[in-house]
């Protein structure tokens, strides 16, 4: 069963909700939560949609902690 596109809001929603990278902000150029939001959404186009809204969850979380640990 796929992730619903009403799961998918929820969790971006409560994503950007609980960001706190505007406290940290990194070049002060760019939220960490949006980029990860665009990024999942391009995996997703390239590789299929989310099989559930942990896996979605978990990329969110993996993406936002790549960008963070890469500066």
């Amino acid at each position: 069963m796929k992730i619903t596109t009403k799961e998918k809001r929820l969790i971006n929603k409560t994503f950007r909700d609980n960001d706190q990278s505007h406290l940290f902000p990194v070049f002060n150029q760019f939220n960490v939560a949006e980029r990860a939001i665009r990024k999942a959404r391009e995996i997703a186009r390239n590789n299929g949609d989310y099989s559930s809204a942990y896996e979605y969850e978990l990329t969110l979380d993996n993406i936002a902690s790549t960008i963070v640990n890469s500066l």
